[in-house]
């Protein structure tokens, strides 16, 4: 084992440590996966998808490893350093096994809107003080099944970069927005009650609560 001095590029992210702040971006990652799929000259989105595309009949079927391979190029990207995508590839996700053309033409769409952001990074800055920040929505009934969708982004402050981010299908059917969103904000709670346990582990007594934002006003009450 051997110092290698500060880090600067580690499994397709790069680092950038500077006095008062660390930065992180894949954009050499992500320029490798756009011309892996042919994708390096595409038109640029400025969006990350649509939310009914439209154009595909449902029946038509596309290279499942082609299809595979894209989607997994995309959930390390969403996973590491892309929250804006995690909605979108969640989404794909549930297509792995049967995928058909209008699924391909989203997983192109988020290409060009990458093609577009290649140069997005996070910024961690040094703060005096830090407070868990998250922020938690839910979208109701959005699947054939009726299931809702819900997310939740969190951050040491309001003006930090995201530490943890997420989105899921609840196993529940929600019977209302109300419902949905509450059923986000119950998934938030118990993900900030563990961060607060593992940050107070590693800074003792410095974290007290989470501050935890969202929209209904149902849910809140």
């Amino acid at each position: 084992m051997k110092d290698l001095g500060e880090i600067s590029y580690f499994l397709g992210i790069d680092f950038k440590q500077e006095a008062d702040k660390i930065t992180m971006n894949q954009t050499r990652y992500t320029l490798k996966v756009l011309e892996k799929f042919n994708m390096s000259n595409c038109k640029t989105r400025s969006t990350p998808c649509e939310v009914q595309t439209g154009i595909c009949p449902n029946n038509e079927k596309v290279q499942l490893d082609r299809y595979r391979q894209i989607v997994g190029s995309l959930i390390y990207l969403a996973t590491c350093t892309r929250p804006d995508i995690i909605w979108v590839v969640s989404k794909l996700s549930r297509s792995l096994a049967d995928p058909k053309l209008e699924d391909l033409t989203t997983a192109k769409h988020v290409l060009r809107y990458l093609k577009g952001t290649v140069n997005h990074k996070l910024v961690y800055r040094k703060s005096d003080s830090m407070k868990l920040t998250s922020y938690c929505d839910s979208d109701w009934a959005s699947s054939d099944d009726r299931k809702s969708t819900t997310g939740y982004i969190f951050s040491l402050n309001e003006c930090s970069a995201p530490i943890y981010w997420k989105t899921r299908r609840p196993p529940t059917v929600a019977l209302s927005t109300c419902e949905s969103e509450y059923m986000g904000l119950g998934a938030a709670t118990q993900e900030a009650l563990y961060l607060l346990q593992l940050l107070n582990d590693i800074c003792p007594n410095e974290f007290k609560c989470a501050h935890i934002s969202c929209d209904n006003q149902g849910a809140m009450h």
